[in-house]
């Protein structure tokens, strides 16, 4: 039997995969030990896991079946989706190669969103120009990401509207890069991640913007005491609205 010929069965049914966990034990079954084929799944569930554990899990469907129309990609590829609207929003994916076509190949990920049916998924309302801030910048060293991801998805949850900054360079830079950044950004307060001195549930919290000159002052708060803050601080923003 030919590798075709073994491949056929998969090829014919792998399209039709669509959905969370199963997918992928569906997946490796189909793929039978085949490297060419395992470690492309393999990439997909670590992918996937990540994004599990940083609270999307509900907004994730995998579709073993999707493929994007441009030769460049050489990793995962996504459609984006939102209620409402009859089409993908748009999409993207990996290409660490394309680059390299241009000069030094550099890992990259990139998508593209159609405008117009952007507009049509966003609510329409009258919020003002100020109540369209962030209420925090969260920001740590890049060996912190993953610690990032899941803070500013505590904070999501309680509503608030959250950036995530990783700081490029020695941890000593982190605190004014991470102000810097969420001043440019009119943050309402820069929430630090991983820093030395605290514990794994602690992060350092500076309110902006700063008002006096020198060293930003920080302070220590458990995710806890973070959490209720800003639904604290929600509620504050609707009533007063």
């Amino acid at each position: 039997m030919s590798a075709f010929q073994k491949l056929w069965p998969a090829i014919l049914e792998a399209p039709e995969l669509y959905g969370r966990e199963e997918v992928l034990e569906r997946g490796r079954i189909l793929a039978a030990g085949d490297p060419t084929l395992q470690g492309p799944l393999d990439r997909l569930a670590q992918v996937y896991q990540l994004l599990c554990a940083s609270g999307y899990r509900e907004f994730l469907l995998l579709d073993l079946g999707e493929f994007r129309g441009f030769d460049y990609y050489d990793g995962v590829v996504f459609d984006v989706f939102a209620e409402g609207v009859g089409a993908e929003l748009g999409g993207g994916g990996r290409y660490d190669h394309l680059i390299g076509r241009f000069g030094q190949p550099l890992p990259s990920t990139g998508f593209a969103l159609d405008v117009d049916r952007l507009f049509h998924a966003v609510p329409k309302g009258n919020e003002d120009e100020e109540s369209l801030r962030a209420d925090y910048l969260v920001a740590a060293s890049r060996r912190a990401g993953r610690r990032v991801m899941s803070v500013a998805s505590e904070l999501r949850r309680s509503k608030s509207r959250v950036i995530q900054y990783l700081v490029k360079g020695a941890d000593d830079r982190v605190l004014a890069d991470a102000v810097s950044m969420g001043a440019t950004q009119r943050a309402g307060a820069v929430v630090l991640v991983g820093t030395p001195g605290t514990d794994r549930d602690e992060v350092l919290v500076v309110d902006l913007p700063i008002k006096k000159v020198g060293r930003p002052q920080a302070k220590t708060m458990t995710m806890k005491e973070l959490v209720a803050l800003a639904r604290r601080n929600r509620r504050g923003s609707k009533e007063l609205s």
